[in-house]
């Protein structure tokens, strides 16, 4: 019974390495600079931003991506900008915000970066994030 399990067990654990080497095949790794110099990034309005749960980013605070920390913003704690609600998770990020939207707003509206080099608007994975020359890029999948 004993030895069963293990087996069974074993198995599993097969099961989702088999499928995790197959997702990871079938991403494609793209090398810094991902050719987004090639994009020029025009003045965002408020229909090109990404917005997930209502909310830029997903709802999570896109000043505590400087600090290399990715939380999720309060509900209390939101700005308007250009149109588009962003939420913090504490005061100081929101006042930091509010100051200087430019230097914290993503870039290509929150949309995965690696996408919009290839001229798509595909959807992110808050968690999975770059910044690069000071600027904030939100990706899809790590490693793009």
């Amino acid at each position: 019974m004993i030895l069963l399990n293990i087996i069974k067990t074993r198995i599993a654990k097969l099961s989702l390495l088999m499928m995790g080497l197959i997702l990871a095949s079938s991403c494609t790794y793209l090398e810094p600079p991902y050719n987004l110099h090639k994009l020029k990034e025009a003045k965002t309005s408020h229909k090109d931003y990404n917005i997930q749960d209502g909310y830029v980013a997903g709802g999570y605070d896109v000043v505590a991506y400087f600090s290399k920390r990715v939380k999720r913003g309060k509900s209390n704690l939101v700005l308007r900008y250009q149109g588009v609600k962003f939420k913090f998770s504490n005061k100081v990020n929101y006042t930091a915000f509010k100051n200087n939207p430019q230097k914290y707003t993503p870039q290509f509206g929150g949309w995965c970066a690696y996408a919009m080099a290839k001229d798509k608007k595909v959807s992110i994975n808050p968690e999975t994030y770059l910044i690069k020359n000071k600027k904030l890029r939100i990706h899809l999948l790590s490693g793009t």
